[in-house]
């Protein structure tokens, strides 16, 4: 009887061992920015499913990162949104992007505040990843040669985007 305990705790030790090998998932390399670096290749979606990248085509970006649950941002954003037009005349352009809503939601909560900025959908929080924010919101200023200057956690100023809006169009780090 002692002799058949033990292969039966081996059985399933084997077993267990098994299963966990079997069900194993590999970690995907996580590529963290900070300020002075390239933000990364990175891929959202539209409304619409459109795939859109975060390319500069020599123009900077101030990407805020979002969601409708978020009290936070849902004060940040008509101050983000009241912006948007003098600093699109500076060169700068202002893209929302939604981490892990859908369309719906998101698009229902910015056309009850009037917000039509673009929005950008990053289900997976790959933006959150590459710039190390695990707040929200997060604002990732990037420069027109795609370079992050700085990474703000928490909601933005007026004085911090229109202070930052100078330094992106300088191309000077802050």
């Amino acid at each position: 009887m002692n002799y058949q305990f033990h292969w039966m705790s081996l059985v399933v030790l084997l077993l267990g061992l098994g299963w966990v090998v079997a069900t194993r998932h590999v970690a995907t390399p996580t590529i963290v920015v900070a300020p002075g670096f390239p933000l990364p290749a990175l891929e959202f979606t539209t409304a619409t499913g459109s795939i859109v990248t975060p390319t500069s085509h020599g123009r900077a970006q101030i990407l805020t990162l979002w969601a409708s649950w978020c009290p936070p941002c849902r004060a940040e954003l008509p101050v983000v949104a009241a912006l948007a037009p003098s600093l699109a005349t500076r060169g700068i352009d202002v893209v929302l992007v939604n981490q892990g809503e859908s369309p719906a939601d998101a698009q229902g909560f910015l056309a009850d505040q009037h917000i039509t900025l673009p929005v950008w959908y990053d289900r997976n929080g790959a933006l959150a990843t590459a710039v190390a924010s695990r707040d929200l919101p997060t604002t990732v200023f990037v420069d027109g040669t795609g370079v992050v200057r700085l990474v703000y956690r928490g909601p933005v100023s007026p004085e911090v985007l229109t202070t930052m809006a100078t330094t992106l169009t300088m191309g000077a780090q802050p």
